[in-house]
């Protein structure tokens, strides 16, 4: 039996964002909003995105799951990982 190629799991992406910086728990949880806090994880250990320039996309593409950050082609295809 020959080897079969690993398909990755593919989900809708509705949103492209730039990522500006990235923030531990401890060090903004004070800082949140009653609804941030309601929607989010802060426990230590943790660490917040922040994001500017969040949109909608007009429809949503198809883009393989992966751990980490990675910038996209707008295809589903990863650029850097």
């Amino acid at each position: 039996m020959g080897a079969c190629p690993r398909r990755r799991p593919r989900s809708p992406t509705r949103r492209r964002a730039c990522l500006v910086a990235v923030h531990r728990t401890e060090d903004i949880r004070n800082q949140l909003t009653e609804e941030e806090c309601t929607f989010g994880s802060y426990d230590d250990g943790r660490f917040a995105w922040e994001l500017t320039d969040v949109v909608p996309l007009s429809q949503p593409v198809l883009a393989a799951g992966r751990l980490g950050l990675w910038e996209w082609d707008g295809l589903g295809r990863p650029l850097t990982s």
